[in-house]
């Protein structure tokens, strides 16, 4: 058999008849151009027949995938004779659409095997492939190209395990707050802001943030001589943790005045290094007021003078107060930006210890005017001057129910 260009012309629209029968999902006309015994290798594993029946079978019930949404483009086809039997090549460009917009997927090769039987050309063998997009021109396989692939695969599951790492921690952080933040409006009682601290402290320990395992909060009432301190610290050589309460002039310390001074500059952010006369008198504080407190501090210098080791106090200020962490060497960021996050949840508790405050004293005065009521009540309803005495029994039921405590000196 001889190629002519008639029987060119002849072979190539019998092959684009079965491809576009295919493509438009016309699977009776795909199916009169295959041969009975036909063979058809597709590009996906599982797309391999022996036969008509099960090649027609499978592109019947996958023309949904292919109507309408798959276009060969920019085509280059070639014809040779091989004996009595014809093989058509082609090389395409595979186009999908994706959300309205045609998306290259990739290059494609075709290979059709046609014979004629009856006077009619018949497809016995076709099968389409996608080149090796690894291997350059003169390979067969690109080793370097696939370690290439394997490095960039692994750094992206390293990428996507340290993004995983940083939400999961995001959500314990954001679990911790919320802890707090639930033992915050639980509160009834102004005496309950104890509470929240002590919460608070467990919550950053719990969260193994090393710079933060001593953490204070100071509470700064402007009516107040002193500053009120609780503080928790994790032990250098086991897992015991150290909690402390104390008050604090607001005069005479050096460090608890600049604290002060920062604080009612409206700063928020800012670290204060206690060294030198001001370290050493705050340690001579704690040494004399605090035993307790000096000794943790002491342990925590392994084996250094207090007085020797400078003090990074890094505050984070809220209404009323400040949160802040006690470190040897100046703190990471990653530290202050969690002391920000608590100290601002700290603060939600602090108000709400403030408008407990107020309802209390509120009450405490609607108490006092109630007992003074009655008293004078008493008072007035004397017809003798013997009746002092049960006025006076009226005053002291109505102190002690005030819980009044008077010096018994």
């Amino acid at each position: 058999m001889k190629l002519t260009k008639k029987l060119e012309a002849e072979i190539l629209e019998t092959y684009n008849k079965a491809i576009d029968a295919n493509l438009k999902g016309d699977i009776k006309t795909f199916a009169s151009m295959l041969d009975e015994n036909c063979h058809v290798v597709g590009t996906a594993a599982s797309e391999v027949f022996n036969n008509k029946k099960s090649a027609v079978t499978f592109y019947k019930a996958t023309a949904g995938q292919i109507t309408g949404k798959v276009e060969f483009r920019n085509r280059k086809a070639s014809v040779m004779i091989i004996d009595n039997e014809v093989m058509v090549n082609e090389i395409l460009d595979f186009y999908v659409l994706v959300d309205d917009q045609w998306t290259f997927y990739n290059t494609a090769r075709i290979s059709c095997l046609l014979n004629k039987k009856y006077n009619q050309w018949k497809v016995i063998h076709i099968h389409g492939s996608f080149p090796d997009s690894k291997a350059e021109e003169g390979e067969q396989i690109n080793s370097e190209k696939i370690k290439a692939e394997n490095i960039q695969l692994r750094d992206a599951i390293r990428r996507r395990t340290e993004e995983l790492e940083i939400k999961n921690r995001d959500l314990e952080i954001e679990a911790a707050l919320e802890r707090v933040r639930a033992r915050a409006m639980a509160m009834h009682t102004s005496d309950e802001l104890k509470d929240v601290a002590k919460e608070l402290r467990k919550q950053i320990r719990l969260l193994g943030q090393e710079e933060l395992n001593t953490c204070v909060i100071h509470l700064y009432d402007e009516s107040e001589e002193y500053v009120q301190s609780w503080g928790s610290q994790q032990s250098e050589n086991n897992d015991e943790i150290t909690e402390f309460y104390g008050i604090v002039p607001k005069k005479g310390l050096l460090i608890i005045e600049e604290s002060l001074q920062s604080y009612w500059s409206g700063r928020k952010e800012y670290t204060l290094i206690n060294e030198k006369n001001k370290l050493k008198q705050w340690i001579s504080f704690l040494k004399k007021t605090y035993p307790v407190t000096y000794a943790m501090i002491v342990e925590s210098y392994h084996g250094l003078k207090p007085d020797q080791v400078p003090m990074y106090w890094s505050h984070s200020d809220f209404s009323g107060g400040s949160l802040l962490m006690v470190t040897l060497a100046p703190p990471d960021d990653v530290s202050k930006i969690l002391l920000r996050r608590f100290a601002n949840v700290f603060g939600l508790a602090y108000r709400r210890f403030v408008d407990l405050k107020n309802a209390e004293a509120q009450a405490r005065e609607a108490q006092i005017e109630a007992a003074l009521e009655r008293v004078r009540s008493r008072s007035l309803a004397m017809h003798k001057s013997s009746e002092v005495m049960d006025v006076a029994i009226v005053v002291y039921n109505e102190l002690q129910k005030l819980n009044f405590k008077s010096d018994e000196n």
